[in-house]
């Protein structure tokens, strides 16, 4: 609506070197810190957090010189995503800052939702290729690179390739 347009635009206005894409979702501008020259391409989705089930917590960080792809997913829910400078994401990557969890032991608690947060770093000039998926809690390191159609849950060191489900180093 009216309120989302206003925001958009105090982000273009507030970030003069932001240049983003169409039909890019941005869920609670608070929660959203821009360096320059940021690149947001077509059909981005952003979720800062700031919402009651992720305990009003949460937010994105996009430092000078990255470059989203068309289609990246963030989920800053709950806890911090800090994308690094001279990164890159390509098409349809996705980063969790959050995970749904379930006790499959205790029939109650299938009917509840319970969540885990931990911040996410993808380091200075690292890059993330079309498709991987970032876990919560996981440090991608300086200048490293998650292949596409990579999973990774677990830390990944700098300098180095990981791909496979689950990344595994190369």
């Amino acid at each position: 609506g009216l309120r989302y347009q206003y925001n958009l635009y105090r982000l273009q206005v507030d970030n003069p070197t932001l240049s983003i894409g169409k039909n890019v979702i941005i869920k609670n501008f608070k929660g959203l810190k821009i360096g320059q020259n940021v690149t947001i391409q077509d059909n981005c989705y952003l979720h800062c957090g700031g919402m009651d089930w992720c305990n009003y917590e949460g937010g994105i960080e996009l430092h000078d010189n990255s470059f989203l792809g068309t289609g990246t997913i963030i989920w800053g829910t709950g806890a911090i995503v800090r994308i690094g400078k001279h990164t890159v994401t390509a098409q349809n990557v996705q980063i969790y800052a959050s995970t749904e969890y379930r006790d499959n032991n205790d029939v109650d608690t299938l009917r509840s939702q319970f969540f885990k947060f931990k911040d996410v770093l993808i380091d200075d000039g690292a890059g993330l290729y079309s498709n991987s998926v970032v876990g919560p809690g996981v440090t991608i390191g300086k200048n490293a690179r998650v292949s596409a159609n990579s999973l990774a849950l677990k830390d990944v060191k700098p300098d180095t390739l990981v791909a496979g489900i689950p990344a595994r180093h190369v």
